[in-house]
């Protein structure tokens, strides 16, 4: 299995070091393949540089794809999921509002084979 998790970020400099951490933290015990991409979305500050630099990013498990311009969430996101390469796509947001150790429940209606898994 191979997820692609989408964070779409704007003006996240300060949180997406610590985002990233924590997936890397969470996926490394996972048996899947995995990548993260982060799409900055217009920001005024160093959110690329920040997803870029941070040990996941040097790792190469990070892309980031940066919009010239704010052009939206949405946006942003299909960006992101048109740049992907995994089966399974995930959406997360950089503030983690969603715990992402609540993924495993959204494969088990994959598994069972319905196409699309939703948590909020």
């Amino acid at each position: 299995m191979y997820l692609s998790i989408i964070i779409p970020a704007y003006n996240e400099e300060q949180r997406i070091g610590g985002t990233l951490k924590h997936m890397r933290d969470h996926l490394s015990s996972k048996d899947y393949e995995y990548e993260i991409i982060v799409v900055d979305d217009g920001s005024r500050d160093n959110t690329s540089f920040a997803a870029a630099e941070s040990e996941l990013g040097k790792s190469g498990k990070v892309k980031v794809i940066k919009n010239p311009m704010n052009r939206g969430k949405g946006f942003a996101v299909k960006r992101g999921i048109l740049a992907s390469e995994g089966k399974y796509v995930l959406l997360s947001d950089a503030d983690m509002s969603t715990p992402l150790e609540e993924i495993d429940k959204l494969f088990d209606p994959i598994k069972n084979g319905f196409d699309v898994a939703i948590g909020s």
